[in-house]
Formats: C-alpha cells, sequence, structure tokens
C-alpha cells in the first residue's frame, strides 16, 4: 500500500487549542496535542457608508476599514453588517432603534425600499471583531412619473336606455393602459325642434360607471359627448352618441326601460335576492352594519371590517391584517409565526414557518430573567453567519466564547 508523501496539513484556526490527527483510515488517532493559537484582539475602524437615491430604490456603497483602531493594516476583514430604519438615531446595541440588518461582503449593495431610510455600518473581522459604527447616511428613493395618457374607445358611451323624462347613459369601463386617468365628462346637446344646435352643455364629471340624466323634457330631443379625463387637464375629443341622427326621446311609457342592461337609481331595496354576475360600486355594508357588529367592505378603499366599526374581530386597512381573538389552521403552513409584537430586530422572516411536523424560524434566543446569552439565528447567507451561540448576547455573538458557523466552523474557548 503506498504511503502519501504528505506530511504536513494547514488549518485555519481560531482561538482553537485542542488538536487531533489520524494519519489514514487505517490507523489509529494519534495523541491528542495542545496547539496554542493566538487571538487578534485588534478592532477594525469604522467603514464608511454613503447613500445615494434610486428608483424605488437606494443604492449603498460601503468602504471597508482600511487599518485596526491601533494603527496597523486591517487585513483580516470579512463583511459588513447594515441596520436599516425609518428613523434616524440608529444604534446598533438597541435593536428598538432600528428595523432589521444584513450582511453582505460587497462594496455596492441595492436596498429596494419606497420609503426613507436611514443605514449605519459596522465591520466584523474573520476572528469576530467588530467594529464602531459607521456615520449614519440616509436618502429618499425616487418613483418614476409616467406622464397622462387617455385615449377614446372606438364608441365611449357603452349604452343609452330611455324612461319617461330620464336617459340613463352608460360608460365603457377605464382602459388598463390609461396613466393618470381622472374621470369622465358627459355632454348634452339638445334639439327642441329646430335641429342640433351643438351648443355642448357638460352635464356630469366625475369617476361613476354612468350618469342618469333626469328631469327631461319628453317632446325635446338629446344626444350626449362623453370625454376621457387624465391629470393635468388632459381631456379627449370624446365620442357621440346620437341614434343615428335621430337623438333619444325619452317618451317612454314608464322607466322599465332603463332596467334593460344597467340600473340607474340614488337607491335600489331588493327585499328578497339581488343577483349580479358583476357588482360596480363603492360601499358594501350588512344591515347589522354598527360600532359593535356587522360587515363593511370598501371596494375603493381595498379595506374591510368585520365585528363593527370601533374594535372589529378582524379587519385589513389596507396594510395591516388585524385579528382580534385565535386563528386555528386544521392543515397546511402559517408563514411568518411568532409572537405577540412582532418579530425580533434582525430575524430572518422568510423562515418562520410552522407545518408538516417541522418548525422553522428566524431566532431562537436562550435565557432568564431578560438575560439572553445563547441561541439560535437564521440571519444571514454567508458561511460566516453564526448559527449557534453561547456565552453572549445577541448582538455579540459573533465573538462568543462557544459558537459554530453555517459554513461549519466551531469556536469553543
Amino acid at each position: 500500500m503506498p504511503v502519501s508523501e504528505r506530511l504536513s496539513h494547514y488549518s485555519p484556526l481560531v482561538n482553537e487549542r485542542a488538536v487531533r490527527a489520524r494519519p489514514s483510515a487505517y490507523t489509529d488517532w494519534l495523541p491528542e496535542s495542545t496547539v496554542e493559537v493566538p487571538t487578534d484582539p485588534t478592532v477594525p475602524m469604522a467603514p464608511e457608508i454613503a447613500a445615494e437615491p434610486a428608483d424605488q430604490a437606494i443604492n449603498l456603497t460601503l468602504v471597508p476599514p482600511a487599518f485596526n483602531t491601533d494603527g496597523s493594516p486591517c487585513r483580516d476583514f470579512r463583511e459588513f453588517q447594515v441596520f436599516y430604519a425609518y428613523a434616524p438615531g440608529i444604534d446598533p446595541d438597541d435593536p428598538q432603534t432600528y428595523v432589521g440588518s444584513f450582511y453582505t461582503s460587497s462594496t455596492q449593495h441595492t436596498f429596494p425600499t419606497e420609503a426613507t431610510c436611514y443605514f449605519r455600518a459596522v465591520a466584523w473581522d474573520r476572528y469576530g471583531n467588530r467594529s464602531a459604527p459607521s456615520a449614519e447616511a440616509s436618502a429618499t428613493p425616487t418613483s418614476q412619473e409616467f406622464a397622462p395618457a387617455v385615449d377614446d374607445y372606438a364608441q365611449n358611451i357603452a349604452g343609452v336606455y330611455v324612461g319617461r323624462g330620464m336617459i340613463g347613459i352608460e360608460f365603457q369601463p377605464p382602459k388598463s393602459t390609461w396613466v393618470r386617468w381622472t374621470g369622465w365628462k358627459l355632454y348634452v346637446d339638445v334639439n327642441t325642434g329646430s335641429g342640433w344646435p351643438g351648443s355642448w352643455t357638460l352635464v356630469y364629471a366625475g369617476q361613476e360607471p354612468g350618469f342618469l340624466h333626469k328631469g327631461l323634457n319628453e317632446n325635446y330631443r338629446y344626444r350626449y359627448r362623453l370625454s376621457v379625463t387624465a391629470e393635468g387637464g388632459v381631456e379627449t375629443n370624446g365620442t357621440i352618441a346620437d341614434n343615428n341622427g335621430q337623438g333619444y326621446r325619452p317618451n317612454a311609457s314608464d322607466n322599465s326601460a332603463i332596467l334593460g342592461r344597467i340600473i340607474f337609481a340614488e337607491r335600489v331595496i331588493a327585499t328578497t335576492e339581488m343577483i349580479s354576475r358583476t357588482f360596480r360600486g363603492g360601499i358594501l355594508q350588512s344591515l347589522n352594519w354598527g360600532s359593535s357588529a356587522g360587515t363593511e367592505f370598501n371596494l375603493d378603499a381595498g379595506t374591510f371590517r368585520i365585528g363593527g366599526s370601533q374594535s372589529p374581530k378582524l379587519s385589513w386597512d389596507g396594510s395591516t391584517l388585524t385579528v382580534v381573538g385565535n386563528i386555528n389552521v386544521t392543515g397546511g403552513n402559517v408563514p411568518y409565526s411568532y409572537v405577540t409584537g412582532g418579530p425580533p430586530a434582525n430575524a430572518d422572516n422568510t423562515a418562520s414557518a410552522i407545518g408538516a411536523g417541522i418548525i422553522t424560524a428566524g431566532r431562537l434566543e436562550l435565557g432568564s430573567g431578560g438575560s439572553v446569552k445563547a441561541g439560535i439565528d437564521g440571519a444571514g447567507t454567508s458561511d460566516s453567519s453564526i448559527r449557534f451561540w453561547a456565552g453572549a448576547t445577541y448582538a455579540n455573538r459573533a465573538s462568543a466564547p462557544f459558537r459554530v458557523t453555517q459554513g461549519g466552523a466551531l469556536v469553543a474557548t
């Protein structure tokens, strides 16, 4: 059997002191040897950080420290830890002053956001020494502005319905391609018996799906022009509905004809049931709607409240879903599961879930009496990210006496 000619091996150690070797799979382990590995107590200088606005984001530029605090060159820089918040005054040692943080070894980073953000960074070396924080930087992202853009349908008016002394005009739905649309403008031209004067009079401006023109003379004829409007006073030429030049005469025997395809009314009461394939409106409310009971859906705002207006049991205000009571899950996963008060700062929320017999979480801290000195952390994606630590606070986990990195390195001092 050939014998390896390699008699030495280099392995980087950090604060390691106990070493055992096994020459091959066919031999026993050699006696344990004690090796004193010198540590590096030098602390890096604070890094630099700059923030520049971008489209719905902030571009960060990071500069690693060139020297340590004792003046020696910093040759063992590992990565940055960037803290961010929506208000100034970030203190990396106080989780209440920032929203979260992330690790990166890159000097360029794009931070997606639509709000003004504040940043501070610290530098870590490969021995777990953390620098003082950088100066605070902030920026406000920009948003791309689009010029108003609307156009006419071949016919903007979807239908005209004649009743007795009234005419209902149905509009087309807004196009998805319209930009900064503000609504419609409906004009009327009246033929009293002497032809069309062409004196268009504005009778409606708004975003409703139609208009009920009331109080009309049954002996006159009416035609309508509907235009599209956008921000900045933009208005299209519009299209005309005139019944092939004859106009519309509101002399029906009653108003049942106005119910052909669309209902125009100030109030509709259905005593038994109302059936509709498509409902277009603003607010839906239950009959018992009040301060402590009932249900309301605001279709325009995209919000709802169930259980009354003052203290609803379930509500969505457009950004926050609020539940008063318990949530029972009989199957599937519950993502973002954490106790009341929200996740801890720095938690890797994308990994928090309970289901299928598995519990995954961003961070698990162990301690008593408000003193946390051990835990499991899921934040960070590099091999140097700390996964287990003991003997230090969360903020100082990278220099804890016992720690295990994502890459599998074990430190025990």
